[in-house]
């Protein structure tokens, strides 16, 4: 439950960020909806933390940290628009994936440990991520259609092709200067 909690938290304070990155408003829509998500799933973790009186503690979750990271490069490298758009729903498609996974996992473990009150609380948590996934799955086909429109009409710019070397300079290498 610890790296759940690690999930929740990292999400909470990169959600925002990719929110800011995003030129899209639907995707800034559907990012900010999937922040009050997580926010509530951060909450039924901590509850269960609470069900076992047990002080909630983060345990360092190295998934997620990789998953987030890749966010960061793709929002570090990529420009504006539709493509870092498409790249944006499809690092938020995996994160949601590794936890419908997560939340699938603990939920099924708490029902075989007869800790019924438990598996109904993340059975919660896994339909919000299992709808979140939906949601997404639809934005991708919209954000990737126009991410491919883009792409499309930069292929058909001409190429600016560097001039010509003078002939002095002909044959010459860098270290002949």
């Amino acid at each position: 439950m610890g790296e759940l909690l690690h999930v929740e938290e990292l999400l909470l304070k990169s959600l925002p960020k990719m929110k800011e990155a995003a030129t899209a408003e639907n995707l800034k829509d559907a990012l900010e909806e999937y922040r009050e998500a997580v926010q509530g799933c951060a909450k039924r973790v901590r509850d269960v933390f609470q069900l076992y009186e047990v002080p909630p503690r983060e345990k360092k979750c190295d998934a997620m940290m990789g998953l987030l990271t890749r966010g960061q490069q793709l929002m570090q490298r990529s420009g504006p628009g539709a493509a870092l758009d498409a790249a944006l729903v499809s690092q938020t498609r995996k994160i949601i994936g590794y936890k419908v996974a997560a939340y699938d996992g603990v939920s099924d473990w708490a029902r075989q440990l007869q800790a019924r009150e438990v598996a109904k609380t993340l059975d919660k948590s896994l339909k919000v991520e299992t709808d979140s996934a939906t949601d997404f799955e639809e934005m991708a086909e919209d954000c990737n259609s126009e991410a491919a429109k883009q792409t499309e009409e930069t292929a058909r710019k001409p190429i600016v092709r560097a001039p010509k070397r003078p002939k002095e300079l002909e044959g010459a290498r860098w270290g002949d200067f």
